[in-house]
Order: C-alpha cells, then structure tokens, then sequence
C-alpha cells in the first residue's frame, strides 16, 4: 500500500500538475489516455448491462446482438438498411423516408454494427471512438497557449464527471451522444491559439450540420463571427465554406431523392410531425413531467410522401398558431423555466403521471448540471458587463454566449429535455474552467 501511495505522489503532485501541456512526455501522455480510456470501457461494460435490464426489447437475449429495427427514436429501419442493403431510406408509418434522420449517427452506427452486433462490443467501440477523439481533440486545442496539465485533467473530467451527462455520452440512441462531445470541443477550439483552428472549427461544423437539426443556428451564424475576430487569419474563411458544403450536400441529397432541397425548418422532414407536440393545447398540462410523444399521433388520411407527410402537420401547426399564438409564448415560459432551473425527472410515461400518488423524482445531477449553466451565465454575464469598454477582448465569453444562445434557440422554439441540455451544460463546464484557469495562471491568453 505504501508503495502504490509513492507511486501516486511522485506522478500526481502540484509542481507536475501546473506544467505547461506542451511538456507532456508522449509516454505519460499515453498513460493518462489509458487510464482514461480504460475508466471509459468499464462504465461502458456497466452501462450495458444496466442498459440490457431496462430495454431487454432491443437487444436478442440468447446472444446479445443489438436487434437493429428496435433501435428507438427513428433510427432502427434507417440502420437495419445501412447495414444490411447499404441504402439511406427508413419507413415510418408505411411512407419511405430519405431525410427523417441527419446522417451521422446512423451511418457511424451502421459502420460499428457491420463489424460487430454484438450489444457489449458495439457499445465499448462506440465509445472508445468517441472519447478518444475527445481526449486527442482537447490535448491539440490546449497546447502552444501556456495551458497547465491541470488544465487538461480538468477539460478531461468534463463529459464524465455529472452521472447523468456521463450516461448521455454512453448512450446511442440519439444524436446528443455526439453532441455532448462534439459541442464542447467547438467552444475549446474557438479560444484556443492553435494555428490550424479555422480548419478545426471548419470540421466540426461540418459534423454538426449533419448530426443534428437543433445545431443549424450555430453552423449559419457562428463563421461570421469567426470571421469578425480572425479576419485577417489563415484558413478563416474554411469556416463559412465548411458550413455552405453541408448545407449543400445535405441538400442535395434530399432533391435528389425526394425533389426537394431540405433547408432551415425543412432541415429534417419529420420536423413538423415532432413540432406538433408543442403546438398542441395539452402541452402545457404534461410537459416536462411526462414525455410529449404522447402528443404526437399520425394522420388518418392515407399519406403518400414524405414532404406530403411534412405538409401534413405543417398545415396543422400554422392552423394551431393562428388560434393559440399567445398560448404559444406562454408556453415558452415553462420551457425557460426547465432549462434554466428544472432539476426533476422529465419526461416520463403517462401511467406514473396518472398516479395521483407520484411525483417527478429530483434528479441530483441535474442541480449540477444547472448550477454550472446558470453559474457559468452569470459570471460571463459580469465579465462582460465589468469590461464593456473592451467587449470584443473577452472573446472566451463572446463565444460561450453566441454557442449558448444559438444552440438554445429551437429548443425554445420547440422543447427541451434533459438530454438535450447535456452538450451546453459542457460547455458551460469547459467556460468555467478557463476562467477560473486564466485567474491562476493556469490557461493562457485567448
């Protein structure tokens, strides 16, 4: 025991931890990631087999391969054809659909299952992938800048260190999996002083287009901003170029297949199906507390496309509006409300909401993962207002505030849940960080 205390005291002690990054010896740069790596691959392993215990339904019980078609939230058909035909189509309510999901996920998630269906293997894999392009993504961003090796633990413990955010991160089923990684790598890029960064943020923007629909404010408007404060940098125009060839090839792809660019709200084609939960007068009777799918229920009449099927509920939003407008912007009300201070539960079935003897459970990491969003809000919001003579030197907090607003914005338009929440509260983490950093001299300059 003595032994294993005078090995950890000679690698862990201060004078190492406050080091610039740029010291790391490649031998202990590997250590670190294995350790790290390897905390990922055990909570995976248990991830899984809680995973397997909650949703027996998804995965063959005599061989534990991943039933493909059970996978949730639209993607079950659309991988089952990837994998199996090599075709991007998915059918939903007996319509063939091209652009009901963004193809990142599904397509990495395809790759993994074609090498293995395994449920433990295709979940470590997973994972593996994704925290390691976390860990080498963060080590490129911190170095050339007087960034400490405390610094880089701290950036490390982000995506693990709230259970509820970990668990977002293990998961698969959704896009905000990527997204709780992918976003806080963007912010850690933006303020870092590597000379490649226009080409960085250029990559990332581009996968975030074609992860998810939610992040199409920040892919439109975040290269301008770029462009304001790196004008005169190398590759600052990448940005802008990276973000129109997303826009463009998902575009093209949908007019190729289906006859129509898909743009803006038209982004994904089941948009207005989801958007109708929210335009529906019962939504402010169950929401957060119990899940909206409830409110969402397909046409009667025979539909015979996907933009048919867009249109469909598009007109019943519009026709919703007009009567509702004002209940609308009430609405909106309880949305801030949940983002900004809902720590319980949400989204759970209507049969425990029936239950007049069941409340919504507080979920304990949730008040901190709300703590670090509005901390990290106010104390950005006094360093700006404290230096509003040089507002455009705090660039840490121009861009939080832009990713934070930007990325809010459909979910105030439509609705959030917890998960949703995860890659801000991230980044919230990875601000906070840096501030408190650059005050002990343990980040350098931005």
């Amino acid at each position: 025991m003595q032994n294993f205390i005078n090995y950890f005291e000679k690698y862990i002690n201060y004078e190492r931890l406050i080091a610039e990054i740029d010291l790391i010896k490649k031998i202990n740069l590997l250590k670190i990631y294995l350790v790290y790596i390897s905390f990922v691959v055990i909570c995976s392993i248990i991830f899984s087999f809680l995973y397997i215990q909650r949703f027996p339904d998804q995965i063959e019980s005599h061989t534990y391969n991943v039933i493909i078609k059970n996978i949730p939230f639209f993607f079950g058909d659309l991988i089952y054809n990837l994998v199996y035909e090599n075709r991007y189509i998915q059918e939903i309510n007996g319509i063939n659909f091209y652009l009901a999901r963004h193809p990142v996920l599904p397509i990495f998630l395809a790759t993994l299952l074609k090498i293995s269906k395994n449920f433990f293997l295709f979940v470590i894999a997973k994972n593996i992938v994704t925290f390691t392009i976390y860990f080498i993504f963060s080590y490129i961003f911190l170095l050339n800048n007087k960034n400490k090796i405390l610094t880089f633990i701290l950036i490390l413990f982000v995506p693990v260190v709230i259970p509820y955010n970990f668990n977002v991160a293990l998961q698969y089923v959704y896009e905000d999996c990527l997204l709780a990684i992918i976003v806080p790598l963007l912010l850690l890029n933006l303020i870092s002083k590597n000379k490649y960064k226009s080409l960085y943020t250029s990559a990332l923007l581009f996968l975030l287009y074609l992860i998810k629909g939610t992040t199409f404010f920040i892919i439109l408007l975040m290269p301008f901003l770029i462009l304001f404060f790196d004008n005169k940098k190398k590759f600052s125009k990448f940005p802008l170029i990276a973000a129109i060839s997303a826009i463009i090839i998902w575009g093209a792809f949908g007019f190729y297949k289906t006859g129509k660019f898909p743009f803006f709200h038209t982004k994904e084609s089941t948009n207005s199906f989801h958007l109708s939960a929210v335009l529906d007068k019962n939504f402010k009777n169950y929401y957060p507390d119990v899940s909206t799918d409830i409110l969402v229920k397909y046409p009667d009449n025979k539909i015979n496309s996907e933009w048919e099927f867009y249109d469909y509920y598009n007109i019943k939003n519009k026709n919703y509006l007009k009567e509702n407008y004002a209940e609308y912007f009430l609405n909106i009300v309880i949305k801030l409300k949940f983002i900004f201070f809902g720590i319980k539960i949400d989204g759970l079935s209507l049969e425990k909401k029936l239950n007049s003897h069941y409340e919504n459970p507080i979920r304990y990491s949730s008040i901190f993962g709300k703590f670090f969003l509005n901390f990290a809000l106010l104390i950005g919001f006094f360093a700006l207002i404290n230096n509003r003579h040089k507002f455009l030197k705090k660039k840490l907090e121009i861009y939080f505030f832009s990713i934070t607003i930007l990325y809010l914005a459909p979910f105030v338009i439509a609705w959030a849940t917890s998960k949703h929440l995860v890659p801000l509260i991230n980044a919230s983490m990875i601000y906070l960080i840096f501030y408190y950093c650059k005050k002990f001299n343990l980040a350098g300059e931005i």
